[in-house]
């Protein structure tokens, strides 16, 4: 079924395209102010200062998966077929329930890493200087949680261009504003502890945003009191949180690393190289924004044509506008580093490895939404499982040796593999064709 004929365009891919294009917007406009803000951070932090907060950002960026407990996709899997039906009744059990687990576990989250940041500063990073901005930013997790959930919930309900505002660009505006006002008012740069007290502060406003809109674009609920079975949820969201976990591992394992074998200095440089090549995925990331819902209510129909057109449009058009981004850091990667400094450039050769492989990554489009909607998270698991354990291999062999070249061919490879694999199975196993103009016929999974 080739995607380009009349017919081929279907009004489904058609939302695929119009959902895209607001979506793609705020995650641009979100990862515009995110790299402005993470230029600021630069500026005022200086190379040392940037180290150290970023090993701070990411251990809570890991606290926070381990807070959500797989939440986010869980429900808008279940809360996108109650709407798909008009049965806001589980709409709202949906709501109900995953935000008591997520109120409970990221609060006790938030407590243990109070408690331990000191521990994570000494003996795995060896620098006592992560503890205090771990601490602060520890705060965030909870209401950072709180503005990720509405967000999803607001996706399932296909209201994809508030989700982005939640999600996608209210937070790093909303980072920068505030960030501008305390450059204003102090001098002589910011400390660690001071842009995480802003984080903190960001999150509170990002939260607050995030439950009025919700509140404001569902009276359909409003009344409503209805329960959905917790153990149901969690029966789903637990292997996605496995999977979830494993994908981080595979996001942040070389940050981690280099914070173990390397110094602060080398963490600082190889971020930066990590916030440009993040606009490379972007287009998966505004893509599955649209898609998770739409084809969790396809595959709920059993409409599998419908589905396998979708899935090539959206894998079309990730693959474009990855390669146009991705040709600008191959062709000028010192160029896009100088924008933090003169003294990151240095990372270039990082950034064209890791560029490499977030292209494949973006390029082969939603495939793993694919496990997820139709009920195969356990083998996404073990795909995400495997592509873990070899990036810690990896890094464990290459960083020592290659410093950040070594991290990002390692990241490179995991990243681009795991999604290969995947492509593999959905397409030969599953015979659900993602790839546009290829010879796999729609066929019943």
């Amino acid at each position: 079924m080739s995607l380009f004929r009349p017919k081929a365009m279907s009004a489904d891919v058609r939302e695929l395209l119009r959902g895209t294009s607001f979506a793609a917007a705020h995650q641009f406009a979100g990862m515009a102010a995110a790299f402005l803000v993470s230029i600021v951070l630069a500026r005022l932090l200086g190379v040392t200062g940037l180290g150290v907060y970023t090993l701070s950002a990411t251990t809570i960026t890991i606290a926070a998966l381990v807070g959500r407990v797989g939440l986010d996709m869980a429900m808008v899997r279940f809360a996108s077929v109650g709407a798909h039906q008009d049965d806001w009744r589980v709409v709202t059990g949906v709501y109900r329930a995953g935000m008591q687990i997520a109120l409970f576990a990221s609060g006790g989250v938030t407590i243990v890493l109070m408690f331990l940041a000191p521990l994570f500063a000494r003996h795995v990073f060896d620098n006592p200087a992560v503890t205090e901005p771990t601490r602060i930013m520890a705060l965030t997790i909870l209401p950072s949680t709180i503005a990720l959930l509405h967000g999803e919930m607001l996706k399932a309900l296909k209201l994809t261009g508030t989700a982005g505002i939640v999600q996608s660009s209210a937070p790093p505006l909303v980072n920068l504003i505030i960030l501008g006002i305390a450059a204003l008012s102090i001098k002589g740069g910011l400390t660690p502890e001071q842009a995480a007290w802003i984080a903190f502060g960001s999150a509170i406003v990002v939260s607050a945003i995030a439950v009025w809109l919700w509140r404001r674009l569902t009276p359909q609920i409003k009344d409503l009191r209805d329960s959905f079975e917790m153990r149901r949820l969690l029966k789903t969201s637990l292997p996605l949180l496995w999977v979830a976990s494993m994908g981080l591992i595979v996001s942040v394992t070389d940050v981690v690393m280099l914070g173990i074998w390397t110094t602060a200095e080398d963490v600082a440089i190889y971020s930066a190289a990590l916030r440009l090549v993040a606009l490379v995925g972007f287009p998966l990331m505004a893509v599955n924004a649209i898609a998770i819902p739409q084809l969790s209510g396809l595959y709920a129909n059993n409409d599998i044509e419908r589905l396998e057109s979708v899935t090539r449009g959206a894998t079309l058009v990730t693959g474009i506008l990855a390669l146009l981004i991705s040709a600008v850091y191959w062709v000028k990667p010192d160029v896009a580093l100088g924008f933090f400094g003169p003294e990151f450039t240095v990372a270039s050769h990082a950034l064209v490895i890791l560029t490499a492989g977030r292209f494949v990554h973006t390029a082969t489009g939603p495939v793993g939404i694919l496990l997820i909607v139709t009920g195969r998270e356990k083998l996404l698991q073990h795909f995400i499982t495997a592509s873990a354990v070899a990036n810690i291999a990896l890094n464990a062999l290459l960083i020592p040796q290659y410093g950040i070249e070594g991290a990002a061919i390692a990241s490179a490879l995991c990243l681009a593999g795991v999604k290969l694999a995947i492509m593999y199975f959905v397409n030969q196993r599953l015979e659900i064709g993602t790839v546009p103009f290829s010879s796999i016929r729609n066929r019943r999974p």
